[in-house]
């Protein structure tokens, strides 16, 4: 006599049958019908992730995926996207270059400065000089 086999999925018991070939047969084909949309949700966790790790915004992630969901093929919007991305970080690198210029621009100052010379009407000197 044959007695189903008892799994778990999700925390629910799944019961499956033999089929001819050792194939196994779900009694609880609902359950499964929504692993599908289980995985392709992983897979779009997946993307965005990846799409973040990239330095794209939640905004044009959500772009890229309804041009997929709607039957396109998003290749030409994420290759602007990414060339967009790339020059906003040359941008932020020539800005970052020009800030450390001044940082060490003002570390040479603080070493020629006496702080008994420190104006009481200034907070610091070294950043902010008072104009003469």
């Amino acid at each position: 006599m044959w007695t189903p086999s008892r799994r778990l999925v999700r925390g629910r018991p799944l019961e499956t049958s033999p089929q001819p070939g050792g194939k196994l047969e779900t009694t609880l084909g609902s359950q499964l019908g929504g692993l599908a949309k289980a995985l392709t949700a992983v897979d779009r966790l997946g993307f965005i992730r990846a799409a973040q790790a990239v330095g794209l915004s939640l905004g044009e992630i959500r772009g890229i995926v309804a041009l997929r969901d709607g039957g396109d093929t998003p290749c030409g919007h994420v290759v602007n996207l990414l060339q967009a991305r790339s020059a906003e970080l040359d941008r932020r690198i020539a800005d970052l270059h020009s800030l450390r210029g001044e940082l060490h621009r003002l570390v040479e100052l603080a070493e020629s400065l006496d702080p008994a010379d420190c104006d009481p009407r200034a907070i610091c000197h070294i950043i902010a000089r008072p104009a003469r």
